[in-house]
């Protein structure tokens, strides 16, 4: 059953049609092409996705003719409603911004997409209190957060962190904080956890190795680095070799062989005497002498931290 290229009602009704990558007129049923979206005027893709999508060749309306129509194979591609880059106003001044790797370069037709304009103050004397960026959401040009002012106040931009992100890209004022956050199976390593996350009795809460605050306090705020690895393990009854990473590195890198051994004579009980790190938590085992020992070797390596720091 051979079914004839049709270029209609393969998407929204916000495109014009496909473009393959293909110049056979005829496709059997069931035959996958790589093609692109050809969206209608003021619709474009969203920001970031690549114009390239599989479609397959289908039935008919009523699966009688010898026509068909491409399908999309699997999500259907949407094309969104583009924005403006609104007029600059007596209080703010509005500046597209581009990525690296794909720059918008027209400010009639912003794509769909998070972060696309910034706000400053016309005012140079004043801060921009609030969020910096407007978002293009299909459409409609709007804020990412709470609506920004302009104050004389001092205030903190949000800090970068690599691999990680952010609860807010708001300017801050002094006195309040940002909560950072890691990306999965990325974490803080151990001299910045114990500068700026919590530890209870001179141990790092393990929590701190993904998410950890800091305050504004009027100043420039660091960046951040989030680390490919693993976290300590929750091993109770023994200690771990070898030493954990203190700075530039998750506690312990990828692939890194963790041996467990236990106090007072004690024997594995349950696991195995070695793990690898492979991302993430690393498994422990389980000692039969009901001793703790992680917190002892977290404050070692606690201790050591604080006299750099100091």
């Amino acid at each position: 059953w051979y079914q004839r290229r049709v270029r209609e009602a393969v998407v929204s009704t916000q495109s014009t049609g496909i473009s393959l990558d293909s110049d056979d007129d005829y496709f059997t049923k069931g035959t996958v092409v790589t093609g692109s979206v050809n969206c209608a005027n003021d619709y474009d893709l969203a920001y970031g996705v690549d114009n390239e999508f599989n479609f397959v060749c289908g039935d008919s309306d009523d699966g009688t003719a010898n026509t068909g129509y491409f399908e999309c194979d699997g999500d259907c591609p949407k094309c969104l409603l583009t924005c403006t880059l609104p007029e600059d106003t007596e209080e703010f001044h509005y500046e597209l911004l581009g990525t690296v790797s794909q720059p918008i370069d027209s400010n009639d037709e912003i794509p769909s997409g998070y972060d696309h304009i910034e706000i400053s103050c016309q005012n140079d004397t004043l801060n921009l209190v609030g969020e910096r960026f407007l978002d293009c959401i299909d459409g409609v040009v709007t804020y990412n957060g709470d609506s920004p002012y302009c104050a004389d106040v001092d205030i903190c931009e949000v800090p970068t962190v690599n691999n990680g992100y952010t609860d807010t890209n708001a300017n801050l004022m002094v006195g309040d904080s940002y909560t950072l956050y890691c990306n999965p199976s990325y974490y803080f390593d151990i001299k910045t956890a114990g500068q700026y996350g919590i530890v209870n009795d001179g141990t790092i809460a393990s929590a701190s190795f993904s998410q950890i605050s800091i305050d504004c306090a009027g100043s420039e705020l660091p960046s951040f680095d989030c680390y490919y690895g693993c976290t300590p393990p929750d091993f109770s009854g023994g200690v771990t070799y070898p030493d954990m990473v203190e700075e530039g590195g998750a506690p312990y890198p990828v692939g890194q062989t963790v041996t467990f051994s236990c106090l007072d004579d004690g024997n594995i009980e349950e696991g195995d005497a070695e793990a690898t790190c492979s991302g993430g938590e690393i498994g422990s085992p389980i000692c039969d002498n009901g001793a703790s020992a992680t917190s002892t070797v977290l404050s070692l390596v606690l201790a050591a931290v604080f006299a750099l720091l100091h």
